[in-house]
């Protein structure tokens, strides 16, 4: 009896002493019961449950600190980035894009393109001052912005428009509406104001640069869903723009959207100028971006394939039917596929955009200002 009576001492240590890092309790010993004797050996390897459960919680904790810790620290070095990114000056981009029928005098014209400015709360005159400075650095024939250039109502920004009228360009500036302009419903009043500012609005109609190629402005695509103060709507018209077009040169198309792109097609023309994505302006947005539009960013060869005009459609209609005839010969961009139908290639670019929408932040989609030769 005495002897079960000390082999039983090891089991009555207090939890403290129980809890130490080696555990010499490998005796065996007795447990009496009705006379019945069970030999129990207990384990060396695993430490008590209560000291268990506190270790594991513990180690949980310190786990899940580090995770937070380590969110909360690349959360605060993209910010940064983004916000570095947004205050930085815009990059120059330089493309070149081939046109056909381009007139021998005018190779090497150069276009100019800013877009997406958005002056608001936090871009004021300073901002497009310095933005100027770097269009008149850049000599093109002619500066185009393609729309979303006013952010806000005009006893806030009339005065902060005014650097606009420095643009230094041979041949003048043009500008046609983005979605932006029309939310505060004075988007007549601001094309009176921009042409105070020496700036020509380019509303579904054109204007011939230096007999070299026909520049085209659209309204923005969402514009239809707009009224002026006579309740008319508004709304993009790109065949209006063209009515009456006979000479065979080069369609260059303002349009704010990228999503003009089929259309221009079927209008044939030849190289659109967008804006309008920012490139996303915000990473990972740009891929919900990319959803809304055909395109996001960047310069791109557009293919479609268009049904051949009916005799009774316009002039414009009537000399493009004669380009599908010469494009066997290597003259035109287009390609008869039968008697019905014809391919009709062309360009176009999108912007990321000259400055920034909403918060100040841009993230892997830096702003630019584009030359175009």
């Amino acid at each position: 009896n005495n002897s079960n009576t000390n082999s039983n001492e090891p089991a009555d240590h207090d939890d403290k002493n129980s809890c130490k890092s080696s555990y010499s309790l490998t005796a065996p010993f007795r447990i009496h019961k009705l006379s019945t004797t069970t030999t129990t050996t207990a384990s060396s390897s695993s430490p008590p449950s209560s000291c268990s459960s506190s270790s594991s919680s513990s180690s949980s904790i310190k786990f899940y600190r580090a995770r937070a810790l380590v969110a909360i620290s690349c959360s605060l070095f993209f910010v940064s980035l983004a916000v570095i990114s947004a205050a930085s000056p815009p990059s120059s981009v330089y493309i070149t894009v081939p046109l056909p029928h381009l007139p021998a005098h005018a190779v090497g014209m150069s276009i100019v393109q800013i877009s997406d400015i958005h002056m608001g709360p936090t871009v004021g005159q300073a901002r497009l001052e310095s933005i100027v400075d770097r269009v008149n650095e850049m000599k093109g024939d002619v500066v185009v912005i393609t729309g979303d250039l006013i952010d806000g109502f005009i006893h806030h920004l009339a005065e902060a428009i005014k650097p606009l009228k420095n643009i230094k360009s041979k041949h003048g500036v043009y500008y046609v509406t983005g979605n932006h302009e029309y939310y505060t419903g004075q988007v007549n009043e601001w094309m009176q104001i921009l042409q105070q500012n020496g700036v020509t609005p380019l509303l579904n109609t054109r204007k011939r640069i230096n007999n070299a190629f026909d520049l085209v402005g659209v309204e923005d695509y969402s514009a239809s869903n707009f009224v002026d103060s006579r309740n008319n709507l508004y709304g993009a018209n790109i065949m209006r723009a063209l009515k009456d077009r006979t000479t065979r040169l080069p369609v260059i198309l303002l349009a704010h959207q990228p999503r003009h792109i089929h259309e221009a097609a079927k209008a044939q023309v030849d190289f659109q100028i967008s804006g309008h994505t920012h490139g996303g302006q915000i990473w990972p947005f740009h891929y919900l971006v990319a959803l809304a539009n055909p395109y996001l960013a960047g310069l791109h060869r557009h293919t479609a394939i268009n049904s051949l005009p009916q005799p009774s459609d316009s002039g414009q209609h009537e000399e493009h039917e004669h380009d599908t005839d010469t494009a066997a010969a290597g003259t035109n961009d287009a390609s008869a596929t039968n008697s019905h139908s014809y391919v009709w290639n062309m360009w176009i670019y999108v912007s990321r955009g000259t400055l920034y929408w909403g918060p100040p932040m841009r993230l892997f989609a830096p702003s630019e200002i584009t030359h175009i030769t």
